[in-house]
């Protein structure tokens, strides 16, 4: 995948706007085409993006009013970039449409969508379950609340869709951004100049009469694959998680999952993240090794996080690998190992972690 151009699955044909377009019309935009993220041109140069989800931070603006407070400078890609630098600058900068540029020109959009389009075949989707990578902090609302609230909620939280709990706690429907937004721009276009009456009408409606009562949250036991066809095939940024009592749990969001393909957070337990000249095989035989010795590295040694980073060696006619590992914890250790092959490395750099797990008992 690591060698796989951005110009090879990026899609062409790219939605832009203006600097002197309407919040109005570019909504209408992101909504007509099921987007999120526009780029904005200016003499048919490119100088920012327009981000679906700052509408929701400011839902006081004027429909009439011009969007350039809300272009922001996000990372750009050039056609020649790999897909493996595509997904690092996504997951740090949490922005998962990114425009594709060159000589100041938009040539494309590279979205997390086209890439998991790419990868859904990988098998390292198989290896988790949808409850090692859901988000667990997530807001909630009640059918008495108000659109106000979930506006504010949504706003606070970043997220796509919040669920609806009733008295026992069970989900009965879900708020989605898209119709938080939907429904404060439609109140704002039938009360032009009353704004007192907008706020009081924001005030008062409940999220009951805008929430979707046909969601179909995901189930905790799902296959990560099988958990991402299902987001992929409706082109959703994230879906509600249940346990088997139809309870909310957690949330799953595409750009949660790019941040396993960048080996961040495959721990359980501890925080485990991988960087460096890394592969798909190297993230799996790491959360392997980790995994059977977990609950040993927690509660034995008291580790709470460790950041492996691998770095290929070159200049050798074989290929050989240097790892290191930094392990935070009640105390700190760092690790250096260096062998050919990756696998090699990784199984020294572990039979040195039981060392000291060894010691501290």
């Amino acid at each position: 995948m690591n060698e796989i151009l951005v110009s090879k699955i990026m899609t062409r044909k790219v939605v832009t706007t203006t600097e002197n377009s309407s919040i109005a019309k570019v909504m209408m935009l992101m909504d007509s085409r099921g987007i999120k993220e526009v780029p904005v041109l200016k003499d048919g140069k490119y100088i920012g993006t327009v981000i679906y989800y700052d509408f929701i931070s400011n839902t006081q603006a004027n429909q009439n009013e011009k969007i350039d407070k809300f272009i922001k400078r996000v990372p750009v890609l050039s056609p020649k970039d790999t897909i493996d630098k595509a997904i690092k600058l996504m997951v740090d900068s949490g922005v998962s449409g990114l425009p594709v540029i060159d000589e100041s020109h938009v040539v494309g959009i590279l979205s997390d969508y086209d890439i998991f389009k790419l990868l859904i075949n990988n098998h390292i989707f198989d290896n988790f379950k949808v409850s090692n990578i859901i988000i667990k902090r997530f807001p909630i609302l009640r059918p008495e609340d108000t659109i106000k609230k979930a506006a504010d909620l949504a706003a606070m939280n970043k997220v796509d869709n919040i669920p609806v709990l009733d008295n026992f706690g069970k989900m009965i429907g879900e708020v989605m951004i898209h119709d938080i937004l939907k429904y404060i721009y439609s109140q704002k276009t039938g009360r032009q100049g009353k704004k007192d009456a907008y706020k009081g009408e924001q005030t008062e409606t409940k999220v009951v009469d805008i929430m979707r009562r046909d969601s179909s949250p995901t189930v905790i036991t799902l296959n990560l694959r099988k958990a991402l066809e299902n987001l992929i095939s409706k082109k959703a940024k994230a879906a509600v998680v249940v346990d088997v009592d139809g309870r909310p749990i957690g949330i799953l969001s595409r750009i949660k999952i790019l941040s396993l393909l960048r080996g961040k957070n495959i721990g359980d337990q501890i925080k485990v993240e991988i960087s460096g000249d890394f592969t798909f095989d190297s993230i799996m035989l790491l959360k392997a090794e980790v995994d059977r010795r977990e609950k040993m590295f927690a509660e034995v040694a008291k580790f709470n996080e460790i950041r492996f980073y691998i770095k290929r060696v070159k200049g050798q006619l074989t290929s050989r690998y240097e790892m290191t590992a930094n392990v935070f914890g009640k105390r700190r250790f760092n690790i250096k190992a260096m062998d050919v092959g990756e696998e090699n490395v990784i199984r020294e750099v572990m039979d040195k972690l039981d060392s000291i797990v060894g010691r501290i008992k």
